[in-house]
């Protein structure tokens, strides 16, 4: 994925960059702008283990040994060394050269990391419309993100749908190309627009 490409970059760069980061191994942390004579200096490096120190968010061993004859051990070594920053099944090839991740999967990992919330459930019925994430409260209401690159790519569709079964909470499209919330009347729905970020004052977590 190029710079130009990257919608999330322009709303959200130090997250885009760690992401990037991840992915392809460069160094996209030094492209942000900070404050002049600040910089972006990296933290000292952590000791987490008696052999392993954690640097920027990665681990590195020192002498590490496995006998040839602790077959489990060194196939977990292998396994441990080999295995892919980011799992496959949140990248999407989206053109030669280009790789997208599952936006889906990062608004998951934020719901799950907000204790306050209700767990989030995918929703579909039989014409196959669905709602990314809905999370239904004890009170009755049931509130509804879907996920979207662009802002402009939203359909209403599935939540109209959901809505005629169940009618109350709030409707949300999370995309990171919306720089500021703004609320939009599709039909009879009222949706809130927002960024990743904006998202979680709009469920009003503490």
């Amino acid at each position: 994925m190029s710079n130009d490409d990257d919608p999330l970059r322009a709303a959200e760069p130090s997250f885009a960059a760690v992401l990037r980061q991840s992915l392809f191994g460069k160094d996209e942390l030094e492209a942000l702008q900070a404050p002049p004579g600040k910089g972006l200096a990296p933290a000292p490096p952590r000791r987490v283990g008696r052999l392993c120190l954690e640097s920027q968010g990665v681990n590195i061993h020192a002498a590490t040994r496995v006998r040839e004859c602790a077959r489990d051990r060194l196939e977990h070594l292998v396994r441990y060394v080999c295995r892919p920053a980011i799992e496959a099944k949140r990248l999407e090839a989206v053109g030669p050269h280009h790789v997208r991740i599952w936006l889906k999967y990062m608004v998951l990992e934020s719901l799950v990391a907000w204790p306050s919330l209700p767990q989030p459930h995918f929703w579909r019925d039989k014409e196959q419309r669905e709602v990314d994430f809905v999370l239904p409260h004890r009170d009755g209401p049931a509130d509804c993100i879907e996920c979207k690159w662009s802002a402009a790519s939203f359909s209403p569709k599935g939540l109209a749908a959901f809505r005629n079964l169940h009618p109350i909470g709030k409707n949300f499209v999370a995309a990171p190309d919306v720089s500021a919330g703004y609320t939009r009347t599709c039909g009879d729905l009222t949706v809130q627009f927002t960024s990743l970020v904006g998202l979680r004052d709009g469920l009003k977590i503490e």
